[in-house]
């Protein structure tokens, strides 16, 4: 047993045991070569950060307890890698292209599409269920080693979604591909838990499976050629704002232009205006005010959506409204935007968990204007809600909050194709009427 990392010591690991990894160092002699001696220790490195990561987090995790859990010497750490952060993407990397292996052999190997993909998702799912502490390294804590890692995990999602993507025929099949690689990471994402607890994956793959098959390419492309929708001019002024609504908003400016790590208070309350006395008469701490923010946008993105939930014709509508809403209020609030769709990622589950509330308080709205027609399952919801993350995340990354607004069809088109089908979708993400009231309650959510 290790000294010191009796929890540590207990991870399992790709790479084997994190309690074994001193014991796989290849024994000296002659005959081995440098390729062999150096893939070995890579192999125990890799090992050795996803059991220190499991114990300690990212952050905490330091290059003494690498070289304490699989034996190598600090020497040897530095002629492998230049830094903690560079392993770690290489680790992310190694963990994300094995799931990868398996997701491909199995979207092409034989049988029929249904069957494959079934297969895919479920080999991500496995892995998931297989290497718990890996997949959490690799899908919760890169958001908390910065920009680099989250590079990392993006690109080979990406990956994975092109190859998705290749198997379907029609108009947006790129964005369908990336759409369901994206959900499928994020759903997982929140039912990995927190480190060292077993994942929640049960039945997983089932529902997966089944919302991807019905998640079709629409029968025309979504937008014109050339459409690009206007969006909101951003605000920018904290005139009129009470000092804690002054802070929040420094907070969501701060941390859009720094990342939620690097942010100090001094920045937030130089964003803000105020003093950093001011800022601690309100609050305990940068954690404390995150929440304070995702808790005033998000009762801001609610109030800003439900006066035209209300006015929607069809529960369908509603739908396509809310999504027309929120996407508004993300462009013309450009630092809420970044602090819920990409920097809540960097201060854990927690946050996405009280992130998300805001979309549950929302679709519970949409479920009362189904009437009789039925209700959304659990499941459902967390689809939905996985799918509009992944897409705001993405878009958001790529092209920043004032191009949100444009995401509107595709975005409508993938929340409602599976429960309505391409071309009722279709139509009703295009801005066209949804179902007929004698229909409704026909064709509610199942």
């Amino acid at each position: 047993m290790l000294s010191g990392y009796s929890a540590a010591a207990m991870v399992r690991t790709p790479w084997g045991r994190a309690s074994e990894l001193r014991e796989q160092k290849l024994p000296p002699g002659h005959g081995r070569s440098a390729a062999e001696v150096e893939l070995n220790q890579r192999r125990r490195i890799f090992g050795a950060m996803v059991a220190a990561v499991e114990q300690k987090g990212y952050q905490a995790t330091t290059i003494e307890d690498l070289v304490a859990i699989s034996g190598i010497s600090r020497r040897t750490f530095y002629q492998q890698f230049r830094s903690k952060e560079e392993c770690f993407c290489a680790v992310i990397a190694a963990v994300l292209r094995g799931g990868g292996v398996r997701f491909a052999e199995a979207l092409r190997g034989p049988g029929e599409w249904p069957e494959r993909a079934r297969g895919a998702l479920g080999a991500l799912v496995g892995a998931g269920t297989e290497e718990p502490a890996a997949a959490r390294l690799a899908l919760v804590e890169s958001y908390l080693a910065g920009f680099g890692a989250r590079d990392v995990l993006t690109r080979e999602v990406g990956v994975a979604g092109e190859l998705w993507a290749g198997e379907l025929e029609g108009p947006e099949a790129a964005e369908l591909g990336a759409a369901v690689l994206g959900t499928t990471q994020h759903v997982i994402y929140r039912r990995l838990g927190g480190r060292g607890r077993k994942p929640r994956l049960e039945g997983l793959t089932e529902q997966l499976g089944e919302w991807a098959l019905r998640l079709q390419p629409p029968p025309a492309p979504l937008t014109r050629p050339g459409f690009r929708r206007r969006a909101a001019r951003p605000s920018g002024s904290l005139a009129g704002h009470m000092a804690p609504e002054r802070i929040v908003r420094g907070l969501a400016a701060a941390v859009a232009e720094r990342g939620y790590g690097p942010t100090k208070i001094a920045d937030i309350a130089a964003a803000a205006g105020v003093s950093k006395v001011t800022f601690y008469q309100h609050f305990a701490s940068k954690e404390d005010a995150f929440f304070a923010a995702l808790d005033s946008s998000g009762a801001q993105m609610v109030a800003a959506t439900l006066p035209a939930l209300r006015r929607a014709s069809e529960w369908t509508d509603s739908v396509r409204t809310a999504l027309e809403a929120v996407l508004s209020f993300l462009a013309f609030e450009p630092g809420f935007a970044l602090l819920r769709g990409v920097e809540a990622y960097a201060v854990g589950p927690t946050a996405i968990a009280e992130r998300d509330r805001t979309w549950e308080e929302i679709l519970d709205v949409v479920v009362s204007r189904v009437g009789g027609g039925g209700q959304l399952s659990g499941w459902q919801k967390e689809a939905m809600i996985a799918t509009i993350d992944a897409v705001i995340y993405d878009r958001l990354r790529s092209t920043g909050p004032a191009a949100l607004p444009a995401a509107l069809p595709l975005l409508a088109y993938l929340v409602l194709c599976p429960l309505l089908g391409r071309e009722r979708a279709y139509e009703v993400a295009r801005g066209g009427r949804g179902a007929s009231s004698s229909s409704r309650a026909a064709s509610g959510p199942k």
